[in-house]
C-alpha cells in the first residue's frame, strides 16, 4: 500500500490529509511547530480568545461546504456582520454602496465618485496591474479614497507594481446594474453586500483542531521541521526532518512556501531556478489585540484602514463572530500590522510597536485609553504571497521544473503562491488525494493488463 507524506499541518496540510483519512489511505503529516494550524489558529490570552487573522468560512463550494458543516456539526454557526472602510472617523459599507458613498462623503466627493465610476465602465483600456483594475472598477476618486493606500500599506508595494489577481474575488460584483439598483432601490441589498459567513464556536482554530482530530494523533508528527528533499529520476525519493531523520516517500504533497520547499531540495536545482524563486515575496503580520474593558465597541465583522498614517491595515472584533470570545463585560480588537523581513516595522521593538498602535488606535476614535485592559503580541509569518505583476511568469517557470517530479503535489496559499481561502485550501487537498486515487488505479490497471488479470476481476479490485 503506497503512502502520502504532507508537508506542513496548516489548513492546506490538514485539509489534505481530511480527504486521505476518508479515501482510507496512509498518510503522515510533518508540522514544524508544536501545534497543528499553522496560520489558522485561535489563540487564548487570559479571559480573551482570537484568532491568527480575520477568518471566516465563505460558502462558496457547496460539496466543501457540506463536508465542513458534517464535520463540525452544530460546533459551527451561521454569522450576519458587515464589514466597513474607516474613513474620516466613519465607517463606508464595504463592498462600497452608492447610498452609504453619499452619505459619508462630502457631496462634491460624492458626485465625482459616482461620475468617475460609471465612466470609467465605458473605458477599455488594458488591465495591466491592480491600480488599472481598481480604476476601472471604482473609477478614480473611491480607488484613490479606499483603495490604493490600503493596497500599498498591505503589500508593501505601489498598486502600479501589483497584478490585478491581489484583488482576488472581493470586487468582482460591482458592476453598473448593481450600482444603479442600490441607488435607485437603497433598500433591496445586492448579492456582493450578503455580509453572512460560517463561523466555528469559540474561534476558527477549533476547525483546524477538528480536522487534525479526524486525521487522528497517530498521523501527524509535531516539532517536525523539514530541512532537506532529496530527489533523483524524476521523483522526490525521501526528505529529511530535523537535520536528521530520513523519511522515504511514495507522494508527497508540500504546503510550504514555494521559495522554502525550493530552497530545499537536494540536489540543489539550476541556479536560475534559484535565481528566479528569489523573486517571489511573501508578507508577514504582527497582531496586536488590545483587551478592552466595555462589552462592544460596533457591529463590524471587519474594518479596514486605508489612511497612510495608521500603522495597521485592518481591524476585528473577535466577539462579532463568536460572543465566546471574551466575558460578556468586556470585548477585545485585533490590528493587523504587514511586513517584511527587515522592514521598518520588522526592526521595530515590541514596546515601540505596541506604543504606536496604541497611539493610532486612540486617533480612530474607536476607544478611549482608559479602555485599555491590556494588550498581547503574535506573529504570523509567511500570512501572503505578493502577488507582484508577472509573478505568473516566474511561477510558470518554477512550475515547469517542479512538474518532472511525477509524485510531488503542491498545495496551499504559500505552496501554490495563490490567493486563497479556507475553502480554497479544502478544495486542493480533495482534488490532490481524487488523483493520487486516480493515478494509483491506473497503474494497477496497467499492472494487471501485463499479467493478463481478467478484466472483471480487476473491476471489482478497482471498487
Amino acid at each position: 500500500m503506497y503512502k502520502i507524506d504532507i508537508l506542513g499541518g496548516g489548513a492546506a496540510g490538514l485539509a489534505a490529509g481530511y480527504f486521505a483519512k476518508k479515501s482510507e489511505i496512509p498518510f503522515r503529516i510533518y508540522e514544524a511547530a508544536n501545534v497543528t494550524g499553522g496560520n489558522c489558529r485561535t489563540f487564548k490570552y487570559k479571559d480573551f480568545r482570537f484568532d491568527s487573522g480575520a477568518h471566516r468560512f465563505h460558502d462558496k463550494d457547496p460539496e466543501i461546504t457540506r463536508e465542513v458543516l458534517s464535520l463540525m456539526g452544530d460546533e459551527i454557526m451561521e454569522v450576519s456582520a458587515p464589514s466597513y472602510i474607516s474613513h474620516n472617523k466613519r465607517l463606508v459599507h464595504f463592498p462600497i454602496t452608492p447610498t452609504n458613498l453619499l452619505a459619508n462623503l462630502s457631496p462634491i466627493t460624492s458626485i465625482a465618485a459616482i461620475f468617475n465610476f460609471l465612466s470609467a465602465k465605458f473605458r477599455k483600456e488594458e488591465i495591466k496591474s491592480f491600480e488599472d483594475y481598481a480604476m476601472q472598477k471604482y473609477g478614480k476618486t473611491i480607488s484613490n479614497l479606499f483603495l490604493t493606500n490600503y493596497s500599498e500599506k498591505l503589500w508593501g508595494l505601489s498598486t502600479d507594481k501589483l497584478s490585478p489577481n491581489v484583488a482576488g474575488s472581493r470586487l468582482k460584483d460591482l458592476n453598473i446594474k448593481s450600482f444603479l439598483t442600490e441607488l435607485l432601490r437603497p433598500n433591496q441589498k445586492a448579492k456582493h453586500l450578503e455580509g453572512s459567513f460560517y463561523y466555528p464556536r469559540n474561534g476558527f482554530g477549533q476547525l483546524m483542531n477538528k480536522i487534525a482530530t479526524y486525521c487522528g494523533d497517530e498521523n501527524i508528527e509535531l516539532d517536525s521541521r523539514v530541512t532537506k528533499i532529496f530527489h533523483s529520476d524524476n521523483r522526490i525519493d525521501s526528505f529529511e526532518i530535523n537535520n536528521s531523520i530520513i523519511n522515504r516517500t511514495d507522494y508527497l504533497v508540500s504546503s510550504l512556501p514555494i521559495s522554502v520547499f525550493i530552497k530545499s531540495l537536494f540536489p540543489a536545482p539550476p541556479k536560475e531556478i534559484l535565481d528566479t524563486v528569489e523573486k517571489l515575496k511573501f508578507r508577514h503580520l504582527k497582531l496586536i489585540c488590545f483587551c478592552i474593558n466595555k462589552p462592544q465597541i460596533n457591529k463590524a465583522a471587519t474594518m479596514y484602514f486605508p489612511d497612510g498614517k495608521f500603522i495597521f491595515t485592518r481591524a476585528y472584533e473577535p466577539k462579532n463572530r463568536c460572543k465566546t470570545m471574551a466575558r460578556p463585560e468586556m470585548t477585545s480588537l485585533v490590528l493587523e500590522i504587514p511586513y517584511s523581513f527587515n522592514d521598518k516595522v520588522d526592526m521595530m521593538d515590541i514596546n515601540a510597536l505596541t506604543a504606536r498602535t496604541r497611539s493610532d488606535l486612540l486617533k480612530t476614535g474607536l476607544i478611549n485609553k482608559d479602555d485599555i485592559i491590556s494588550t498581547v503580541v503574535k506573529e504570523i509569518p509567511y500570512a501572503y504571497p505578493v502577488l507582484e505583476k508577472e509573478y505568473e511568469l516566474h511561477m510558470d517557470q518554477l512550475l515547469r521544473y517542479l512538474r518532472q517530479f511525477k509524485n510531488l503535489y503542491l498545495t496551499g496559499r504559500n505552496g501554490k503562491f495563490v490567493y486563497s481561502w479556507t475553502h480554497n485550501m479544502m478544495k486542493f487537498g480533495k482534488e490532490i488525494i481524487d488523483d493520487i486515487v486516480i493515478k494509483e488505479a491506473c497503474s494497477k490497471n496497467e499492472q494487471s493488463a501485463n499479467l493478463g488479470t481478467d478484466p472483471l476481476e480487476l473491476q471489482l479490485n478497482l471498487v
